[in-house]
């Protein structure tokens, strides 16, 4: 079951909707060939730096999407141009929004080696 805090991902309304721990939820829904596809909690896959994402289909194109990214455009402030997300506790597999804020592409790197 959808819990209240999940908001639907930007470009995929209705289609999928993501939790302020980084769960990503897919919604009920028909799919190109007329079959109902039940609603579901997907599974993550890990990229080659260890960072969790999710795969999303969207009109027959399939996209790989970071869940740290989409935990912090759709729950931390602070978003600018050209800001990358941190890891607060330096823990690539916390997607907590409470983990997760926007910094300077240097800061990330600092913030890297002060761990």
């Amino acid at each position: 079951m959808l819990s209240e805090d999940a908001k639907d991902i930007e470009g995929y309304e209705g289609l999928y909707a993501i939790t302020n721990d980084g769960r990503v939820y897919s919604h009920s829904r028909v799919n190109l060939r007329g079959r109902l596809i039940k609603g579901r909690w997907l599974k993550h896959n890990h990229n080659v730096n260890g960072y969790k994402y999710v795969c999303l289909y969207k009109d027959g194109a399939k996209k790989n999407i970071l869940i740290h990214k989409l935990v912090a455009s759709h729950f931390v402030s602070g978003f600018a141009e050209g800001l990358q997300v941190n890891h607060i506790d330096g823990d690539k597999y916390n997607n907590n929004h409470l983990n997760l804020e926007w910094v300077t592409p240097s800061g990330n790197i600092s913030h890297s080696y002060g761990l």
